[in-house]
């Protein structure tokens, strides 16, 4: 007998699968074959082992001795098939250019899946992406586990970082339709002193912008109502929405609220919140091609 071609071809799947299924027809479902095709597998495979492989009954199909003793080795087989592909994926994403990035929250969600969109027209460098509020991306780049930051929180150490300015995003004070402000013409300072605050936590740009106008106003965080304090953007415009409060949202977050109705945006007299967003790298004479590729497509998608 020649020596059998079980790792060239596709016969030993279809065998395992109808004996896994315990029938040609629900093989067939599962691997998206015909019947016919494969029925014509096995039966190739059973002129090449020289022994029938299956019994066939009206209803039923069972594994011959042969096929016991074939199925006891496929199942081996195929497993090392498996851990062999693994293995090679593995080395080959290993291989393959990676850009890591870290990005506040509301950048991540409303800017980059387009920027990323345009990068890959050109660029096959894989990106892995950070999400966080503004210290964190600040702190990633700075303990060097991320390539390129892309921030609100103030330029961080022009020594060691390059940065480039993206785009100016305000901030808005949002309620939900039937919020006392709703229809009040003019907000004073002291209607946000005394309306349920919902903010941000420590570390977010949009928590440390009202802390600093606040002081230039001679007030502090401690001198505000805050009832809620929210871990993301999201979450801060969901509670909004539900009526807990006043939020301070980037208007990148509140637009799609402010389109539908779900959320009415209320200017407040003597106080006005605006973020300028840039990208961070390290300082390089030379710094990597997806680097300096993604800065570029950057730049101008967020302008």
């Amino acid at each position: 007998m020649p020596p059998m071609t079980l790792l060239r071809d596709q016969r030993l799947r279809v065998f395992h699968a109808v004996a896994t299924h315990s029938g040609f027809s629900r093989a067939a479902g599962h691997l998206g074959l015909t019947q016919q095709a494969v029925s014509l597998q096995v039966r190739s495979l059973e002129r090449e082992v020289g022994t029938r492989l299956f019994t066939r009954g009206h209803r039923t199909t069972s594994l011959t001795p042969a096929g016991r003793t074939l199925f006891a080795h496929a199942e081996r087989i195929l497993a090392l098939y498996a851990q062999a592909n693994e293995s090679l994926t593995a080395i080959a994403r290993s291989a393959q250019p990676t850009l890591r990035i870290a990005a506040t929250h509301s950048i991540a969600k409303y800017r980059l899946p387009r920027l990323m969109s345009r990068f890959h027209e050109r660029d096959a460098t894989r990106i892995l992406l950070e999400v966080g509020n503004s210290r964190h991306v600040v702190e990633r780049l700075h303990d060097g586990r991320v390539d390129v930051a892309i921030s609100s929180a103030g330029a961080p150490d022009p020594g060691r970082l390059e940065t480039t300015p993206c785009f100016r995003d305000p901030l808005v004070f949002v309620v939900a339709p039937d919020h006392p402000w709703a229809d009040q013409a003019v907000v004073t300072l002291q209607d946000l002193q005394a309306a349920p605050l919902i903010a941000r936590e420590e570390g977010s740009s949009t928590r440390a912008l009202l802390q600093r106008r606040l002081h230039t106003l001679g007030l502090s965080m401690e001198q505000m109502n805050i009832t809620l304090t929210a871990g993301n953007p999201e979450a801060a415009k969901a509670a909004a929405q539900a009526g807990l409060g006043v939020a301070i949202l980037s208007s990148l977050c509140a637009r799609d609220a402010l389109a539908s109705g779900r959320l009415i945006a209320k200017r407040i007299a003597s106080l006005s919140l605006t973020r300028d967003f840039y990208l961070a790298s390290h300082k390089a004479a030379s710094p990597p091609p997806a680097v300096g590729h993604f800065i570029t497509v950057a730049r101008q998608a967020l302008a």
